[in-house]
């Protein structure tokens, strides 16, 4: 496996579904900010093509509802200070 991210923009409402496309047998590492964007770092086999979706919703303190079907992953804090939480929903492909 070689490390690999994905870059999320415009995490900026107080429950924001998120979709990412990786390779089948990704692992999740991380989320970070990085420059003002949220970045959620994976672990990818680089050889097999992004075939799957993995889902998260990211859920602002004091704001939203913490899904019920989600499993709690990392939480950012952005540029103007505001605090994300995000939530993998589910891996499709």
């Amino acid at each position: 496996s070689t490390p690999s991210t994905r870059t999320v923009s415009g995490v900026r409402s107080s429950q924001h579904i998120i979709e990412v496309k990786v390779p089948p047998g990704s692992r999740r590492l991380c989320a970070l900010n990085k420059e003002g964007e949220t970045v959620i770092y994976f672990e990818v086999n680089s050889e097999r093509s992004p075939t799957e979706t993995a889902r998260f919703t990211c859920v602002g303190t004091g704001h939203g509802e913490v899904p019920a079907d989600g499993t709690y992953f990392d939480t950012v804090m952005d540029m103007n200070g505001f605090v994300w939480h995000l939530y993998f929903l589910d891996q499709t492909g």
